[in-house]
């Protein structure tokens, strides 16, 4: 890498935040590419030079991403990379017959390359979405139904509308109809990935951006076919661009890993799934209206725009019930999470997240325990000082103890007096210093009485916190200090 750049040109590259430095010369050369395109005549020689030369390469930069992702996402790569190297196998026969042989067919050699390229991107866009979420989500169908009938009904509009009935059933109506279907099916794809609640992914977003760049391509295409008119100039520029971020995705921090969607998460509605589904309730009254407004109609047009507004209006309003119910169920679901008294997770919490507790705490290496905290004698404390005095001394004994915890520890309420902490520290012996010092830092007064367990390799995290559990019963039976914890954790 050094010595194919200048020091300034390092230096510049190195100031370039949040990508590499390659995803940066791919992004600097595609621009430049997409802007050479936008400037060359149409169905010229240099333009198409320049268009492909720019498919070329991102089939090299694609092949130079692949080799550094890991083995777990490759399957969804090989799908965008088939894609990618199908279409520009496609764009090369298709210019090599309108610049060579002097003609346009269709339909011509390069019609099923273009349709098998959109197999493959609707697989890899299928294969994206089933990794992110794999369960079935009703709610999400439904949604992604609305949106593709709104978008099916502009297709047949004006894409369709022009060519029905069709005269025939020759190849070239077939693909009429086959191109603006398989269309739909992008779409559908498209959208399976886009309300999905995921984490920010900017690789997941260029895609999506390909994918639509792609769709709109094919749209415009598919008009100008019907209408009969055999280019449009902006065609060729938005092709160049959706063709060259593919490499860009694959170059993006995200390619490495598509995490999946917590099974919770999965109903939630988002603001882009929010605006889509608003767009595409207004989307069929819009097109009527512009097809109104050529033939002439006004009435009938003005009818249908205040049709438009009311429902644009009523939309809003459930957008704002809707965010509204979030919210509560959100506020709902921390309450739950959380203890009222002490802020500590509570037991169904601890529960359902242990698992993700332990594999966040084994990043960080070392040696990893389970402790059950027992306040001695508390119910005579609530007894003789009330319920008040009692719940004051829990949250004073919470204070006492988070203050003695490194941030990656756990500690919740387990309920009553008892207490259950995750610890991950070096050594066994440091794990002990820690339990000694929560019972030097408990409110004087006050005694506890301490049971821990090392998680051993490949166990049940419940296992080991039950065996905590154990040798706190035992401590409490048998009558031995805290300050024995040599013989409190149970290995």
């Amino acid at each position: 890498m050094r010595k194919l750049y200048p020091r300034r040109v390092r230096r510049v590259l190195s100031l370039l935040p949040g990508r590499s430095r390659l995803w940066w010369i791919c992004a600097f050369a595609g621009g430049i590419a997409v802007l050479a395109v936008a400037s060359l005549p149409v169905d010229s020689l240099q333009r198409s030079l320049v268009a492909r030369g720019a498919g070329l390469l991102s089939v090299g930069l694609f092949c130079v991403a692949c080799r550094r992702l890991p083995p777990e996402v490759r399957a969804v790569w090989r799908w965008v990379g088939a894609s990618l190297v199908i279409t520009v196998l496609a764009d090369l026969v298709f210019d090599f017959q309108v610049l060579v042989q002097h003609e346009r067919p269709f339909p011509g050699v390069a019609d099923p390359l273009y349709l098998a390229a959109c197999g493959c991107a609707v697989m890899a866009l299928i294969t994206l979405a089933r990794r992110m979420s794999p369960g079935v989500d009703l709610a999400s169908w439904i949604d992604i139904s609305i949106m593709v009938l709104a978008a099916s009904a502009f297709i047949a509009a004006f894409v369709l509308g022009s060519a029905w009935p069709w005269s025939g059933f020759g190849v070239g109506a077939v693909l009429d109809v086959v191109y603006p279907l398989l269309s739909l099916v992008l779409v559908i794809a498209i959208l399976r990935l886009v309300i999905l609640p995921a984490p920010p992914n900017a690789a997941i977003r260029t895609l999506a951006v390909a994918g639509s760049l792609f769709l709109l391509c094919d749209l415009i295409f598919s008009n100008q076919l019907l209408e009969g008119r055999t280019h449009v100039v902006a065609l060729e520029t938005l092709w160049t661009a959706a063709v060259l971020c593919i490499p860009l995705a694959a170059l993006s921090p995200g390619a490495t890993h598509f995490a999946a969607v917590e099974p919770h998460r999965s109903d939630e509605v988002t603001t882009t799934r929010q605006v889509l589904l608003c767009i595409s309730a207004i989307a069929v009254p819009s097109a009527v209206i512009i097809e109104l407004t050529i033939t002439g109609t006004l009435v009938a047009s003005w009818l249908l725009f205040v049709i438009v507004a009311l429902v644009a209006l009523v939309l809003v309003r459930l957008q704002l019930l809707l965010r509204a119910a979030q919210r509560t169920s959100a506020e709902q679901a921390h309450r739950a999470q959380f203890d009222a008294l002490t802020g500590l997770l509570t037991r169904p919490s601890w529960d359902r997240d242990l698992d993700e507790l332990v594999s966040r705490a084994r990043d960080h290496g070392g040696v990893l325990a389970f402790a059950m905290l027992d306040i001695d004698h508390f119910e005579d404390q609530r007894r003789e000082r009330g319920q008040r005095i009692a719940d004051l001394l829990l949250v004073s004994v919470t204070i006492a103890w988070l203050g003695e915890l490194d941030e990656g520890d756990v500690l919740a309420r387990y309920g009553g007096d008892e207490f259950t902490l995750l610890l991950c520290r070096n050594s066994l012996g440091e794990a002990q210093e820690v339990l000694r010092r929560l019972q030097r830092a408990t409110p004087e007064g006050l005694g506890i009485c301490v049971g821990a367990a090392l998680l051993r390799p490949d166990e049940d995290p419940r296992q080991a916190v039950l065996r905590a559990e154990r040798a706190m019963q035992a401590m409490r039976t048998q009558g031995i200090e805290a300050m024995g914890l040599d013989q409190a954790i149970s290995s």
